[in-house]
């Protein structure tokens, strides 16, 4: 059993392995540091509730729900706790480029996997509370399995799917009609592997799958009749207004997917030239997603991923082409490749302070920009010529593409660094679902500091929050004793009050209060194209910050002679 067991461990099975160990790293390291948004809260509300015996409500999500209340039973609630399962599934896509193998190739299929493993929008989605990865994972598998014919698995795939909420018909719809353009227009070619469905054993996984997983093995039975609220859920969205523009989702394409856009649609080009069965698939699927996605009111940025996912794939296959057609000495090309992204990094510098209106100081800054960049260009063109001339007239043009190739990289890793939401500016990113939360610690810091210097307890402080609806600040106030009113009785004296942003309660009790900044975002829908260019390069964007007020009864704070105050943040 011991040599089977290692014959079973090829190389390829190492390589995927990594792929899912890097995917699994991107997603889980720091998982619990950023606050949870409003967004993200709804459903660890909910889930915490159930995980406390109350009788709450399950909503479009009912798999996330019931398996984080059971989660929350046994560790207790905590963002980390809440963003687990969506990050196990996030990872656990990487695992599904093997079904690839068979129309791309076995090379191209495990780049696809790293690709998957690194993508912005696929982090960015699997670090955040919400049924996308779920939904996305199961959809996914459900493919996988009909093309191998493997019906029960895919009845449970399509329950997972099914409960991950509302995003799975949106990407069963997409599916639908891009397998359905195929069979009217391209003569059933690729639809042929989906015949012959059993349906009856795929739909008794599927039953069962469904009333099993979405009541966590009968723990929350309740969960079974959220089902239901997917698809109502999706319906419903259509008729809401759209919270998030086409600016913004074509913004999560160009600033997620730079290499895989480039040499995607480079890879897609040719192979419609060629007629390629799989590259006219993967067209008719960008095609669908995004025409699907720019009239969807329920958009999300995180959708953006559906226009690269068959960008990425095709990326992949041009890697694989680009690295078995090399002849020359690895390090020869990557020496050239360096030098060429030295000249290239040099050029797009002057040009941004030029575009930016940043040229520098002195009378003829703009001038001696437009010389550099001119300077830089003239320089790889030389290179190119001499290299040429002296060497081989075919490495030139691809030690310039390699120079691109690596300048589009250092892109690509910076973007799927800033997804996990840990490098220095995580609020100007475009990926979350809702507004940055970003003194969040300090008001709940604050809080159980006022309770242990009164009560030697970190939670025993009266909190009352006067006409503010957030689930974020509902979640920091958990473990406290807190209720939500929409106004106060001047004879009332609670130790604390959270407000908006105002001078004074009007009660008969001295307070004194402290502005936090509550929500943090860049304002998306105000930004002009230069600030978008300015925003791809560098994160800078114009912010839209919403405070709030922290008021502590006065008599609470050491040394305080019951005046009443308001603190400047």
């Amino acid at each position: 059993m011991r040599n089977n067991f290692k014959k079973s461990i090829t190389t390829e099975t190492v390589f995927y392995g990594a792929a899912f160990l890097l995917a699994l790293a991107l997603r889980l390291v720091g998982l619990g540091l950023k606050p949870l948004d409003d967004a993200e809260a709804v459903w660890a509300l909910q889930a915490f509730r159930l995980s406390q015996g109350e009788g709450a409500l399950i909503g479009a999500e009912p798999l996330l729900v019931v398996w984080n209340a059971i989660l929350f039973f046994f560790t207790g609630a905590s963002p980390f706790w809440a963003r687990l399962i969506p990050a196990l599934f996030g990872s656990s896509l990487v695992l599904l480029a093997a079904a690839l193998k068979q129309s791309v190739g076995k090379i191209p299929a495990l780049l696809a996997a790293i690709f998957i493993a690194v993508d912005p929008g696929f982090i960015a989605g699997a670090r955040q509370v919400g049924g996308w990865p779920i939904a996305l994972f199961g959809c996914a598998s459900v493919l996988f399995f009909l093309s191998r014919r493997q019906y029960s698995w895919a009845g449970l795939s399509l329950a997972l799917a099914i409960l991950g909420g509302q995003n799975a018909w949106l990407v069963g719809m997409m599916v639908g009609i891009t397998f359905l353009w195929g069979k009217v227009f391209a003569g059933n070619e690729d639809v042929e592997s989906t015949a012959e469905i059993q349906p009856v054993r795929l739909l008794a996984w599927l039953g069962g799958a469904l009333i099993l997983l979405g009541s966590g093995f009968f723990f929350f039975p309740q969960g079974i009749s959220a089902i239901g609220s997917t698809i109502a859920g999706f319906f419903s969205s259509w008729m809401e207004p759209a919270s998030v523009s086409v600016s913004q989702l074509m913004a999560g394409v160009y600033s997620g997917a730079p290499v895989w856009l480039v040499f995607g649609l480079w890879e897609m080009i040719r192979g419609l030239r060629k007629r390629d069965a799989f590259t006219s698939l993967c067209a008719r699927f960008l095609f669908i997603s995004l025409l699907v996605l720019l009239i969807y009111p329920g958009r999300a940025t995180l959708h953006a991923s559906l226009i690269t996912l068959p960008l990425l794939i095709l990326s992949a296959r041009w890697f694989a082409a680009f690295l078995s057609k090399q002849e020359e000495s690895a390090a020869v090309m990557g020496g050239l490749s360096l030098l060429n992204l030295a000249l290239i990094l040099f050029v797009f510098y002057n040009l941004w302070k030029i575009l930016i209106g940043q040229p520098g100081f002195g009378e003829n800054a703009y001038l001696m920009r437009w010389l550099s960049a001119a300077g830089g260009l003239a320089l790889i063109l030389l290179i190119a010529l001499l290299i040429a001339w002296g060497w081989s007239e075919t490495l030139a043009p691809k030690a310039a593409l390699g120079g691109l190739l690596l300048g589009l990289i250092l892109l690509q890793v910076s973007a799927a660094w800033s997804a996990t939401g840990l490098d220095r500016r995580p609020q100007a990113e475009i990926w979350w679902s809702d507004a940055w939360i970003q003194d969040a610690q300090l008001v709940g810091q604050t809080i159980r500091d006022l309770s242990l210097w009164n009560t030697g307890e970190a939670n025993k402080l009266e909190v009352v929050v006067i006409d503010l609806q957030s689930p974020a600040l509902e979640w920091l106030l958990r473990d406290q004793e807190y209720r939500v009113v929409e106004k106060l009785a001047a004879a009332e004296q609670p130790d604390i009050v959270i407000t908006r942003d105002q001078d004074s309660l009007g009660l008969a009790a001295a307070y004194t209060g402290q502005d936090f900044v509550w929500e943090n975002q860049p304002a998306w829908r105000l930004m002009m194209p230069l600030e978008w260019l300015e925003w791809m390069v560098s994160r800078d964007a114009p912010q839209e910050k919403i405070p709030l007020v922290l008021w502590a009864r006065s008599d609470l704070l050491p040394g305080n002679d019951g005046d009443t105050a308001h603190a400047a943040p």
